[in-house]
């Protein structure tokens, strides 16, 4: 006899308090950690193992696809290199097919750059018992960042089957190319200096006049545009104003009398 939507629910508290016991960064026997789980979670029949390189900041954001919406299962940034778990579950009621196989949407983005992302839908995590003889699903990612010319990704995805092991598996091979700029570097000139500030300031006043195409570059959507906004938003609010201009006027003061300080140190101030 089929389980009812009600399965999901009796475990629910059991489940989630024990997951939520584990803390984040919790490293296992192979040297990997375990991302804390969500509140959302109501059973382990699924885990996501992404390998992450290239000594970037990574952006993860796990979405749970369901009939009544999406659920936010994870968001969260991965800081180092090396190996990271998620938790996902299977106790979504299908009603169409009677199952509680769950879909996923799994994105990752290079942190400093939207352009080097990747999104990967459809990842199911199947119901032991019911789709396949399958005990769990597992899925393997691994993630390399490399700089290019413009943001991009690409993914070479072999698609999920059952393995003897009776456990339903996938991998995910996923490039993402990133475009460096240094923070306050707004003309790309290789230097943080008084231009950088002219151009922020520039900036700033068209802005505060009404001016509403206001741009660094030729292009509002091309690529140099975007970094070079990323460049002059040096205390990375998302908006260019009279405390980027200070910090890099401080930067430059500081580094002019000699003394070297990098920007962790400044905005630490």
């Amino acid at each position: 006899m089929k389980r009812t939507g009600k399965r999901c629910m009796a475990a629910l508290t059991a489940a989630v308090m024990a997951a939520l016991a584990l803390p984040a960064g919790s490293a296992f026997a192979d040297d990997s950690y375990l991302i804390s789980p969500s509140g959302y979670l109501q059973d382990r029949t699924g885990t996501l193992t992404m390998t992450v390189s290239g000594e970037r900041e990574v952006q993860v954001k796990i979405e749970k696809d369901t009939p009544d919406g999406i659920i936010l299962y994870y968001d969260t940034t991965l800081y180092d290199d090396g190996t990271y778990e998620f938790l996902l579950d299977s106790c979504e009621y299908n009603i169409s097919t009677g199952e509680y196989d769950s879909s996923f949407t799994v994105t990752v983005q290079d942190k400093s750059d939207s352009l080097a992302c990747y999104t990967q839908k459809n990842m199911v995590v199947v119901d032991p018992g019911f789709t396949t003889d399958a005990s769990s699903s597992a899925y393997l990612w691994n993630v390399t960042l490399e700089e290019g010319e413009t943001g991009q990704a690409s993914a070479d995805v072999t698609d999920a089957a059952l393995r003897e092991d009776g456990v339903w598996y996938g991998e995910s091979s996923v490039n993402l190319q990133y475009v460096p700029y240094v923070l306050g570097d707004v003309n790309s000139d290789g230097s943080v200096d008084t231009s950088d500030i002219f151009e922020s300031m520039y900036y700033v006043a068209r802005k505060a006049v009404g001016y509403t195409d206001v741009r660094f570059t030729g292009d509002a959507s091309s690529a140099a545009e975007k970094y070079a906004f990323a460049a002059a938003d040096v205390d990375e609010s998302g908006v260019i104003d009279s405390t980027d201009i200070y910090y890099m006027m401080y930067y430059i003061a500081l580094n002019g009398a000699g003394i070297h300080q990098g920007w962790d140190e400044i905005l630490a101030k």
